[in-house]
């Protein structure tokens, strides 16, 4: 079975895709979005809700615009949106890279749909943090 993730990892290594400008220009721009997600976190919302007492510490996640506040959590909860953006990335540059001898334009769709996410999170994020400060 290590036979199989060491080969799986020379694949990925040697595989022609870690050449193209457009694959590797998108997985940057997903890469830098995702920390830029982290850090907005841990520098403007963390300050603000880590020393909430236990009783306040059930924050307003999602707003809706009809109902208005529709989803509290722990605070702790923020950290989905970031989590879920990275597995994302590493997921979908995985298959490009695997995808990329057979389909280009599947590993060129995997890597835009990337940056989207990347950047659909990023509005959440944002949105988030400006109905709790």
């Amino acid at each position: 079975m290590l036979i199989h993730f060491y080969q799986f990892i020379n694949k990925l290594r040697s595989t022609p895709a870690r050449k193209n400008k457009l694959i590797i220009i998108s997985s940057v721009i997903a890469l830098v979005i995702n920390l830029l997600i982290w850090a907005l976190i841990y520098f403007k919302f963390y300050p603000a809700v880590y020393n909430l007492p236990e009783e306040q510490s059930f924050i307003p996640l999602h707003y809706n615009i009809y109902l208005g506040v529709d989803l509290f959590g722990r605070w702790q909860n923020v950290f989905i949106l970031p989590g879920a953006g990275l597995f994302i990335f590493i997921l979908n540059t995985i298959l490009a890279l695997i995808a990329y001898n057979k389909k280009e334009i599947v590993s060129y769709f995997l890597t835009i749909s990337s940056v989207l996410c990347q950047i659909f999170f990023l509005i959440a994020t944002i949105l988030t943090i400006l109905i709790n400060i």
